[in-house]
Parts: structure tokens; C-alpha cells; sequence
């Protein structure tokens, strides 16, 4: 009788490990999946001037763990749009370019570039709202998501960066 009983239960282990090996074969690769533990933003912070668009050069840095092999972030990081805010949380405007990057296993962060191009208009709403920042938003995802700000304080003209707010085209007479 013990020996019967001994075989019975061999069967079943035997059964239990093919289950969970065919399982194994028929359920899909699960693609990595990353936990974003924080944005920040290079640099913080921006000065733009009343009454003239501005070009800003900032870098988003993105950093992520992998909850599948234990390493840094997934296959991609990305951010679907971005958003100009004042600080009271009134929508100024958006930008519907997405960044995207790519092939990003095992870093544990990643660097984003943005050339960002804030319109006159924009800082004239946010100084009718009586707001003298501005919040520019993005949120990143993979797997989780994240949001980063980058600070744009409204300045006079000499305040803000340099930039080109004049062209002239002239001939001399000859």
C-alpha cells in the first residue's frame, strides 16, 4: 500500500512540473517593466521675458527601476505632451510634440532633450492671470509615471536670456 501511495504522488509532482513548464511555454514574454523614481529637470529653472517668445535648451533626467531584471529602466521612457501651467494650476497652453527614447535597459536613468519654444502669447496670459511663473509639465512613463517641471519666472526684457528680438534687412545705395 505504501508504495502505491508513494507513485501517486510522484504522478502528481511529475503532473505539477509539466503544467507549469507548458504554462511557461504558451504565456506570452512579459516585457519589462520599470518603476520611475523621479524626473529633474536641466536646469530648474528659466527666465523668460514680457511680451517676446524665448527658446529654452533643458534636459529631462529620468530615473527608474526594473522590476523584471532588477536593473535600471525598460525598454522605453516616454512623455506625451507637455503643459505650461501657473503655479495656481490654470492651463496657459500645451505642446503636443512626444519624446520618446528607446533601448534604455539596464541604465538606471536616462537623459531627454528639449528644445522648447515658449511663446509671447503664453507669457502675456500668465501676467494677465497675475502669475509671474510659469510651470512647464511633462509626464514621463514606463511602466509607472512621473512628473517633471521645469520653472519659468517672467522677467522683464534685460532679465531674461539672450535672444533675438529684431531682424532688419537693409541696401546700400551705391
Amino acid at each position: 500500500m505504501q508504495m502505491h501511495i508513494y507513485t501517486a504522488n510522484h504522478m502528481i509532482r511529475k503532473t505539477l512540473i509539466c503544467a507549469m513548464l507548458l504554462a511557461a511555454a504558451i504565456l506570452p514574454v512579459r516585457e519589462a517593466q520599470a518603476v520611475i523614481t523621479g524626473v529633474t529637470t536641466i536646469p530648474a529653472s528659466r527666465n523668460v521675458a514680457i511680451r517676446h517668445a524665448a527658446s529654452v535648451s533643458l534636459t529631462w533626467k529620468v530615473s527608474a527601476f526594473d522590476l523584471l531584471n532588477f536593473t535600471g529602466l525598460g525598454p522605453s521612457v516616454s512623455s506625451q505632451q507637455g503643459v505650461f501651467r501657473t503655479p495656481a494650476g490654470q492651463t496657459l497652453g500645451s505642446v503636443n510634440t512626444p519624446l520618446i527614447t528607446t533601448g534604455t535597459l539596464g541604465g538606471v536613468f536616462v537623459l531627454i532633450k528639449e528644445q522648447l519654444l515658449v511663446p509671447a502669447s503664453i507669457v502675456a496670459r500668465a501676467r494677465s492671470l497675475k502669475a509671474n511663473q510659469i510651470q512647464y509639465i511633462r509626464v514621463f512613463s514606463s511602466g509607472t509615471t512621473a512628473q517633471g517641471t521645469l520653472l519659468l519666472n517672467i522677467t522683464g526684457s534685460a532679465g531674461a536670456g539672450f535672444n533675438i528680438s529684431r531682424e532688419a534687412l537693409s541696401f546700400t545705395d551705391k
